[in-house]
C-alpha cells in the first residue's frame, strides 16, 4: 500500500511539472550614444553603486542605467586602451592600460595617473586584486 501511495505521488508530481516553467530571461538592448565609441569593450566592471564601467580601446565610460558618460582624461591619454578594471574597498576605481600605465578615480570620473617611486611596469596590466588586509596587487603580462 505504501509503495502505491509513493508511486501515485511521483506520477502526479511528474504530470504537474509539465505545466511548470522557469523564468524567461529578460534582455534589454541599448542604442549607444555618440559618447560611447564604436569599439569593443575590453573590460566591464559593476561598481558598488550599481553603475557599469566599460573599458574600451578608446577610453573609459560609465553607464548609470540611463546614459553613458566618459571618464575625464587629459589629452595625452585620450585614447587609453583599457586592459584591467577594479574597484577597491574605498570605492576607488583602478584602471590598467596596455601601455603598463595605471590610473585611478575616486567618485568623480576624473582619471589620475598613479605613479610610484619604483616605477611602473612596461608590460600591459592584466588585473588588480586586494587582500583582506588591504594589500593591493597588480598583475601584468610577462613581467
Amino acid at each position: 500500500m505504501k509503495s502505491k501511495v509513493i508511486f501515485l505521488i511521483l506520477i502526479s508530481f511528474h504530470l504537474s511539472s509539465n505545466h511548470l516553467s522557469g523564468q524567461i530571461p529578460f534582455f534589454k538592448t541599448h542604442s549607444f550614444s555618440n559618447k560611447l565609441p564604436k569599439h569593443r569593450a575590453n573590460k566591464i566592471l559593476e561598481k558598488e553603486n550599481g553603475f557599469l564601467i566599460f573599458g574600451t580601446s578608446k577610453g573609459l565610460f560609465e553607464y548609470d542605467g540611463q546614459k553613458f558618460e566618459p571618464y575625464l582624461v587629459d589629452d595625452s591619454i585620450a585614447t587609453l586602451n583599457v586592459t584591467a578594471l577594479f574597484e577597491d574597498k574605498h570605492q576607488t576605481t583602478w584602471v590598467g592600460a596596455s601601455s603598463g600605465e595605471i590610473y585611478f578615480s575616486n567618485k568623480n570620473r576624473n582619471l589620475q595617473k598613479w605613479s610610484i617611486e619604483e616605477g611602473l611596469p612596461v608590460k600591459r596590466i592584466s588585473g588588480f586584486a586586494e587582500t583582506n588586509d588591504s594589500t593591493f596587487w597588480i598583475s601584468t603580462y610577462g613581467e
